[in-house]
């Protein structure tokens, strides 16, 4: 799935999702935060990272908004000690990916 092409996976996107207005981290942002938040909002629906699921994610608002949630949570909590509880994901996320299930489901 070409999803760089995803205008909701801009760099400029991204960066106003976050709330960055430098380009210091991008390659973090892109490499790792949305390659690895992609990876758990999909694995988190489905198991099979087949070319027929891959089509349920094309042009899916919820997952894309699910993947920048989970972005923005991973850029704000990158350091390694805290001095506030942290949770383990944003609340958004998880009705989000609960939604995307019920919605694989209908899919399916």
């Amino acid at each position: 799935m070409a999803e760089a092409e995803y205008a909701a996976f801009s760099m400029e996107n991204l960066r106003n999702t976050i709330k960055v207005d430098h380009n210091f981290d991008d390659d973090l942002i892109l490499n790792v935060y949305l390659e690895a938040s992609k990876t758990e909002i999909r694995r988190a629906i489905t198991s099979s990272d087949t070319v027929e699921n891959a089509v349920f994610f094309q042009n899916n608002r919820l997952y894309e908004l699910a993947v920048l949630l989970l972005v923005k949570y991973y850029y704000d909590n990158r350091v390694a000690a805290t001095a506030t509880s942290q949770i383990e994901i944003p609340f958004g996320v998880n009705s989000l990916i609960q939604t995307l299930r019920g919605d694989y489901l209908l899919w399916s």
